[in-house]
């Protein structure tokens, strides 16, 4: 009665699960990773039991020994499982006399049924046809369904397993279809699941009312398609039965994990396998990039890893070695060092240093290293700025990337590129215009503004050098900026999708005397701020106020 959500509780005992394992064959055999993975999820899920839907081996042989050996293979990944596994031949599994009495002698029944929780399951053989028998599944067969079916009518649901889907022409052995328009006869005034396998690609349909699937591999020949609807990719079905209904969910193998898949300590070792140390030196008009990178794997997996110079275009930065790329086993190190000199003119734009790791194969992260001055005390910025704002940028809800982000650079109000020229002819700058304070180069606009949600604004400062002179800036806004050197340009602004996650880094070509700056800011909502920051080695620069 507590719940929020108040439903029923189930209370019946004929509620149940089990899944079903897809096709292995047809070029599968280097994919028993993805079974395999299958099969620890299905322990974690803990169903019923398991049904697979035939092409368990490879087959297409007469050598029993060679038969022995695949039906020894696949044992050793089966018998990973938890719970109790029901086998179909398929025509991969039968495919010719020598290995239907194979089956026969070594694997068990050809075709069954069973009951469970109140469910009948039958279980049947598309490849009787190999044994010189008349019709695909045979009389036999056929009587042994019509009798499961009249003997079980009173349970809740059948479930029909069959490794090719017969209902379809294109696959109808020997006059198997016109064996199913019999059995569909008998079943369709009746709750019926039926599943086949076969075709390594997911196909949905309902036939008189009943479903009728075509389950994908699982680890069989398949090539990925990304659109799921399109059915091809590596699956195993996950059947939820209750007294009036079945559920059926389809679980793509590395999608369910224990519950200690992320612990502290894997965690830890896996935190101290990558340290980059990135330095950048600024001496008089040079500067030096240099990288020292150490890997070590404390894992007991194997690391691989990539680390390359990512060069923007336009770069002038060259580097002796670019990229490495390796594997590490347990305890295994490596050091690694990126390096280049360049004259402060022609810095920008900086390079940044992209790795990858992959675990056991299996990529873990990507990410990016930028570089920043290494003598943090040389940063200036100004003590006091003046500031003006904030105006409506015209949008009252932040918006959609794709479709609308020119919204957050243009406003019906401002021509954008003539941001001076606006603010010198249409503002009574001593009444709007006002001192803000900076601490630690950042300046909250939340503190002067009266709008700060959907709005931008502007502020501004001078810098005095003493000479002509080429300095790096720093720049980091919440949400977006755009700086103006003497009416040009420094700094372009780019569609803001939240705080940077690294500063920008730019040059500013200072003329000896007076410098304007102007910077145009935005925000969507919430804190709104700038961080700028002039890295001055020499210590030739003053800021001053500029009225």
């Amino acid at each position: 009665e507590n719940a929020f959500v108040k439903r029923e509780f189930i209370q019946n005992n004929e509620k149940f699960t089990f899944a079903i394992l897809g096709d292995k064959t047809n070029g599968g055999e280097f994919n028993w990773p993805i079974f395999d993975r299958a099969v620890e999820e299905i322990n974690l899920l803990q169903p019923d039991f398991v049904i697979m839907i035939g092409d368990m081996i490879q087959g297409v042989t007469t050598d029993t020994n060679f038969i022995n050996d695949m039906w020894k293979e696949f044992k050793s990944h089966a018998d990973e499982l938890d719970v109790p596994l029901y086998l179909i031949p398929g025509n991969h599994d039968i495919s010719n006399e020598v290995m239907y009495d194979y089956w026969d002698k070594k694997i068990g029944l050809r075709y069954y049924s069973f009951i469970h929780n109140n469910s009948l399951f039958i279980l049947l053989n598309t490849e009787e046809y190999k044994k010189n028998i008349s019709g695909q599944l045979g009389n036999v067969q056929l009587d042994f369904i019509k009798e499961q079916l009249n003997t079980n009518i009173d349970v809740n649901e059948t479930f029909i397993f069959l490794h090719r889907p017969i209902w379809l022409k294109s696959d109808s052995r020997n006059g198997g279809y016109e064996e199913w328009q019999k059995i569909n006869s008998w079943i369709k005034n009746r709750e019926v699941t039926v599943f086949a396998g076969h075709w390594h690609n997911l196909v949905y349909n309902k036939i008189e009312g009943n479903r009728h699937i075509i389950v994908s591999a699982t680890g069989g020949n398949l090539e990925e398609k990304l659109l799921p609807e399109l059915g091809y990719f590596h699956h195993y079905s996950f059947v939820t039965v209750d007294k009036d209904t079945s559920l059926i969910s389809l679980i793509k193998p590395g999608s369910i994990f224990p519950e200690d898949i992320s612990n502290e300590e894997f965690l830890s070792k896996y935190d101290n396998i990558l340290k980059v140390d990135n330095n950048m030196d600024v001496n008089g008009n040079g500067i030096k990039l240099s990288s020292q990178i150490s890997i070590k794997n404390l894992l007991d997996k194997n690391v691989e890893y990539t680390l390359n110079i990512n060069n923007k275009e336009n770069s002038f930065w060259k580097f002796k070695n670019s990229e490495f790329a390796g594997s590490l086993k347990q305890n295994e190190t490596g050091s690694f060092e990126f390096s280049s000199r360049n004259s402060i003119e022609k810095s920008v734009p900086f390079p940044t240093i992209e790795y990858s790791i992959s675990i056991d194969g299996k990529l873990a992260e990507t990410k990016s290293f930028s570089f920043s001055p290494s003598n943090t005390d040389k940063w200036k910025y100004p003590k006091n700025v003046m500031v003006l704002g904030g105006f409506d940028l015209g949008i009252s809800s932040k918006p959609m990337i794709e479709k609308d982000i020119a919204k957050t650079q243009i406003s019906s109000e401002i021509d954008w590129a003539n941001e001076q020229k606006y603010i010198y002819t249409n503002i009574d700058e001593a009444s709007i215009w006002q001192k803000a304070e900076v601490k630690k180069g950042i300046t909250t606009l939340d503190n002067y503004f009266d709008r700060i949600d959907f709005a931008f604004g502007y502020m501004k400062f001078i810098i005095d050098s003493k000479e002509d002179k080429s300095v790096l800036a720093s720049m980091k806004p919440d949400n977006y900026a755009q700086v103006y050197l003497n009416e040009e340009v420094v700094l372009e602004g780019s569609p803001f999708f939240g705080v940077s996650s690294n500063p920008y880094i730019f040059l500013m070509n200072l003329k000896k005397g007076e410098n304007i700056i102007l910077i145009k800011t935005a925000n969507y909502y919430g804190s709104w701020y700038i961080d700028f920051k002039v890295f001055d080695f020499q210590n030739i620069l003053v800021f001053k106020n500029d009225k």
